[in-house]
């Protein structure tokens, strides 16, 4: 079955985010957590166009914490979310999981995902 979810990301003053997500295969659609640590000497540009490099963790069902990268690629505010496990080589072949979202306020970026 394809994994299909959706995460609401708060971000912080010192632009790290913290987000809450749900997914198709989390029992009972639970709320699970994703922490991630923005990388200012890999990133560049905004929210409107930019890179976005995050060293992140999150908790799942399955495996407990997994610790990841995050990038956002932004053209015309829409943001491609892409995580790699951390340690493996950021190649298509590695992905965990893709997405596309949209920074909703000065606060706040929705990303819906797939594997």
């Amino acid at each position: 079955m394809e994994l299909r979810g959706i995460i609401l990301y708060d971000i912080q003053l010192n632009g790290d985010l913290n987000g809450v997500y749900t997914n198709n295969l989390t029992p009972n659609a639970e709320l699970f957590t994703e922490t991630a640590h923005f990388l200012r000497d890999e990133s560049f540009g905004d929210f409107i166009n930019g890179l976005m490099l995050y060293e992140a963790f999150y908790f799942d069902f399955e495996s407990g914490r997994v610790n990841a990268i995050l990038e956002f690629r932004i053209v015309n505010g829409l943001i491609t979310a892409r995580w790699w496990r951390e340690g493996e080589d950021r190649i298509e072949d590695n992905l965990l999981f893709t997405g596309e979202g949209y920074r909703m306020n000065h606060h706040q970026i929705v990303i819906a995902y797939t594997n």
